[in-house]
């Protein structure tokens, strides 16, 4: 994936969200951090002196999603408590 891609992707996402007020981050090969520019109002705001270090490789690797539940997880969450618990 491009960086433009991952930006192209958080503008689809989020309404008013442009290109200008986004900052792509990252080393040798990895995505390691999107940067959303925000005025004090909270609304999107360009952000040129944050994007003139942005990334500019021609494709990244993108790390795993931290956090996700996984099918195993999922299933966990609804079990029954355990009779120790229940005491």
């Amino acid at each position: 994936m491009t960086p433009d891609q991952v930006e192209d992707a958080f503008v689809k996402a989020n309404p008013g969200l442009t290109k200008a007020a986004i900052a792509i981050g990252c080393d040798n090969r990895h995505l390691r951090e999107v940067r959303i520019c925000l005025n004090k109002d909270l609304q999107f705001r360009e952000c040129g002196e944050v994007d003139q270090r942005s990334c500019r490789r021609d494709n990244l690797v993108m790390p795993p999603v931290r956090g996700g539940r996984t099918e195993r997880a999922a299933g966990a969450v609804g079990a029954a408590p355990s009779q120790s618990a229940q005491q």
